[in-house]
């Protein structure tokens, strides 16, 4: 290593901790694989490796040192050498120096040092450059999808938009996503409070369309018509702008959880020519199958996440035509249990709540999966797999499933 080169910038790990063992004995890290132990490191060690920040060249901090404790080169040249080869400090291109101080939160700048560490300073820059450009779109209203958007917000991801797709309930409220502040007490009054806005407004028609609205007709369950009663101009009005309403309190209440943690980042939904580089549908219960049939025929990468009050599954990551689909995964299920497809239904009708803890512990592995994708390092853990779980226990285990041949999803 040439350190008379004047462009020769070197950085240090910073996220690793520094301890001065003795006079000569100097421990970088503290838990493996990121640790080790320098023997024989020449005097000021510590003092040069906080130095090292990519920003200044390494050869006059260097002969700042040399000067001050009288230490050869050749003994820095050696220190510095096993520690590049090491992993613990990286070269840093001359340009990058002040790329590299972008107007980042110190949550992001943490996500930074946790990847540097790993993947060293040029792969961690253009990783969070893929986030910062990234458009992820949340189909969800629970507790989980809103700790996920605010865990990718706090990770650096530019764009995220939650697809609610319900109104929101007071079992939504954790500390990581939706407050008390986002929930309606009272729909019927807000409805009202917006039909006041509305009607107070300058220029806005009146409601003669509705006041010649004929009464119209219903559907029973059971496919035949049916009256419906007739409704005043008032109350059609009134339960129109009730549910306008929750939807829009809903929605803001939503976008306040990424905006909370990270103002700049945009929640408006996704443009329809430029659709999202990928969307996790995090709902009640098991996951949508026309919402994920939609996804698949737009080539739209997708994660699914199912959670209960006790246990929670993340994944599969699908790639559509590539990898295996949640639909593998259910009929995978029914070669092995030919009731599955009657507990499925009966899934489908039940509403269950996670608890705190579980829902961030799966809303923590979603993140980790949609990071690891938008990153471009390394590939998601649950592509054809998913991660699986409850809380009596803690274990996480990875179950494979690969493309059934009579699942439609590799047309």
């Amino acid at each position: 290593m040439d350190v008379l080169n004047a462009d020769l910038r070197l950085q240090f790990a910073s996220g690793l901790c520094l301890v001065e063992r003795d006079r000569t004995t100097l421990q970088i890290g503290s838990d493996l694989p990121y640790c080790t132990v320098v023997h024989n490191a020449p005097p000021g060690a510590a003092s040069l490796l906080k130095d090292l920040d990519g920003n200044r060249s390494t050869h006059q901090a260097l002969l700042k040192l040399s000067e001050r404790y009288g230490v050869e080169l050749t003994s820095w040249v050696k220190f510095l050498s096993g520690l590049v080869a090491a992993g613990f400090v990286f070269r840093v291109p001359p340009a990058a120096g002040s790329e590299r101080q972008l107007s980042e939160a110190a949550c992001v700048r943490a996500d930074r040092q946790a990847l540097t560490i790993r993947f060293g300073p040029e792969a961690a820059a253009q990783a969070m450059r893929n986030r910062q450009e990234a458009v992820v779109q949340i189909v969800g209203a629970g507790r989980v999808a809103a700790s996920m958007a605010a865990l990718l917000a706090g990770a650096g991801v530019g764009h995220i938009h939650i697809e609610p797709d319900r109104l929101l309930r007071p079992g939504d409220i954790c500390a990581a996503g939706v407050g008390h502040a986002g929930l309606v007490s009272d729909p019927v009054a807000a409805g009202e409070s917006q039909s006041r806005n509305r009607r107070s407004s300058p220029g806005r028609r009146t409601g003669r369309a509705a006041a010649f609205s004929r009464p119209g007709a219903g559907t029973k369950a059971d496919g035949k018509p049916f009256a419906v009663a007739p409704q005043s101009t008032t109350e059609m009005c009134s339960g129109h702008d009730t549910q306008q309403a929750r939807q829009l309190i809903d929605r803001r209440a939503l976008a306040q959880v990424v905006q909370r943690v990270a103002p700049q980042a945009a929640v408006h939904p996704p443009s329809g020519y430029v659709p999202p580089n990928l969307v996790v549908v995090a709902g009640d219960g098991p996951v949508d199958a026309a919402v994920l049939g939609s996804l698949h025929d737009r080539g739209i990468p997708h994660l699914a996440i199912r959670t209960t009050e006790l246990t929670a599954v993340v994944g599969p990551f699908v790639m559509p035509a590539r990898t295996s689909c949640v639909n593998c995964g259910h009929l995978s299920r029914a070669d092995l249990d030919p009731a599955w497809p009657l507990v499925m239904l009966a899934l489908n009708h039940q509403q269950s709540v996670p608890s705190s803890t579980h829902a961030a512990a799966a809303a923590a592995a979603g993140a980790g999966q949609v990071l690891q994708y938008l990153d471009g390092i390394e590939p998601p853990d649950t592509i054809n797999g998913t991660l699986e779980w409850d809380s009596d226990s803690w274990l996480v285990r990875r179950r494979s499933w690969t493309i059934h041949p009579r699942c439609s999803c590799r047309r």
